[in-house]
């Protein structure tokens, strides 16, 4: 029997982690990451170029090209199905 996959996108501009969130996506067979990129530009190229899509985007709030909610904005507008955690190492809510 295959299992279903959830498909995930990863935008982080820290390449150090990336590489750890890439590794426990890994790990957890239900995941299987289909996007991975550092900016917002990235990551709108790839979303652009995918094949398949992620169903999930773990997005860093904080990317060096773009405001964060500037872009969840957009990918609301663009891509509604794709559901967005946010993550950041801000204090505030």
């Amino acid at each position: 029997m295959e299992q279903h996959q959830i498909r995930v996108g990863l935008v982080e501009d820290s390449s150090y982690t990336r590489i750890f969130l890439r590794s426990v996506i890994a790990i957890m067979p239900q995941f299987r990451l289909t996007l991975e990129a550092a900016t917002a530009a990235d990551l709108l190229d790839g979303l652009h170029r995918a094949d398949d899509l992620p169903q999930i985007l773990l997005l860093d709030i904080s990317l060096p090209d773009m405001d964060g909610y500037e872009l969840m904005r957009m990918l609301a507008r663009r891509y509604p199905y794709i559901r967005v955690l946010v993550l950041s190492m801000h204090r505030e809510r």
